[in-house]
């Protein structure tokens, strides 16, 4: 399978592409001319992880929407198109597919489906519930900006977040008043990381810090420096990875900042 760049892509093939600094999935799809749903089921890790590529990740690039199916035991056309809500005929009659009568599939074949979807299954997070120590900050309900930068990446399915690029060691305050609940290193790509509770049902997160400057039970007022901007974790360039909940679930942070 060639790797090749957006300017030479021919989009004829299937192809490899090796994310670079700066990259977003959002990004990468705009220069190819496909969706960011297309590629992210192309790639089984980015569908793990959809908002935290990493430099030198590769990734499979279609050259038309849809899903690329691998198949398995069992599967026959009728199947697969059922399962990703396609037609037959566009399978059959997908030029990239190399199909010929009598269609007789093979394990671990490949085949672009068009047009095809895979059901959204959102990321599964889990708000902190262990006591907070008393007399802790508790939010005012009104949140600030955490950082001064550029938007390289706004609030998306399959981004929960909005990406704020500046220079490393560019300071990070808190959003809002809390209680910091975690502190410290990331197993699921955020790097350093940092996550406050305010205590009124909202929780802010700070993914790839370079640095964290607070301690897990320490109260924060709002506005009061946490840590500096990074590029930790599965990152491909400085910036801060904000999240907004609220009971668990993760928010729009536009909804709740002030405009610009």
């Amino acid at each position: 399978m060639p790797t090749e760049e957006p300017g030479d892509l021919p989009r004829q093939e299937i192809i490899n592409y090796t994310v670079q600094t700066g990259d977003t999935l959002y990004g990468i799809a705009d220069k190819f001319g496909i969706s960011a749903d297309t590629i992210m089921w192309a790639s089984s890790r980015l569908e793990d992880h959809p908002d935290l590529l990493k430099i030198g990740q590769v990734l499979t690039i279609l050259p038309i929407d849809g899903v690329y199916h691998t198949v398995v035991a069992n599967d026959t056309l009728e199947s697969i198109a059922q399962q990703y809500k396609a037609e037959v005929s566009a399978i059959i009659e997908c030029e990239y597919n190399g199909l010929e009568s009598p269609y007789n599939l093979s394990l671990g074949q490949k085949l672009i489906v068009p047009g095809g979807k895979k059901p959204y299954q959102p990321r599964v997070v889990h708000a902190y519930s262990g006591p907070i120590p008393q007399g802790a900050a508790v939010g005012t309900g009104s949140f600030a900006w955490p950082t001064s930068g550029s938007i390289t990446q706004g609030f998306k399915p399959m981004h929960q977040a909005i990406d704020i690029g500046a220079p490393t060691g560019t300071p990070i305050t808190a959003a809002d008043s809390g209680c910091v609940v975690t502190a410290g290193w990331s197993e699921y790509g955020y790097g350093k990381y940092v996550v406050i509770d305010h205590s009124n049902g909202f929780q802010t997160l700070y993914a790839h810090l370079h640095t964290i400057l607070v301690e897990v039970g320490q109260s924060v007022g709002k506005g009061e420096r946490i840590g500096s901007i990074g590029s930790t974790g599965r990152s491909t360039g400085p910036h801060l990875h904000f999240e907004i909940r609220y009971n668990g679930v993760q928010r729009n942070p536009f909804g709740y900042l002030p405009e610009r």
